[in-house]
């Protein structure tokens, strides 16, 4: 769940879902997440269909048998860090 011409990754990381290697599990993963036009807008630098691409893509919630909180890539930070503390607490 990254994009690997962002980071460099040779072929051979394509598609490797890397979340299923980590040694400790987490109790839970937060997936921020955008629409494309939100995506686009910061990052003018990405193609229209990549960042369709990069959203459809982060929409479908893997299955990383943890808890999983979608949050919503638009909302302000001061909301976004509000929430995360909101579901740590409540663990």
């Amino acid at each position: 769940m990254f994009d690997p011409q962002l980071y460099r990754l040779p072929e051979a990381f394509r598609g490797l879902d890397v979340m299923r290697f980590l040694l400790v599990k987490p109790c839970v993963v937060f997936l921020l997440n955008a629409p494309a036009a939100e995506l686009q807008r910061r990052k003018a630098e990405v193609t229209w269909d990549e960042a369709e691409r990069q959203s459809a893509a982060y929409a479908q919630i893997p299955n990383w048998k943890t808890n999983l909180v979608a949050l919503d890539g638009r909302l302000p930070p001061d909301l976004l860090a509000r929430e995360v503390l909101k579901t740590l607490t409540s663990l």
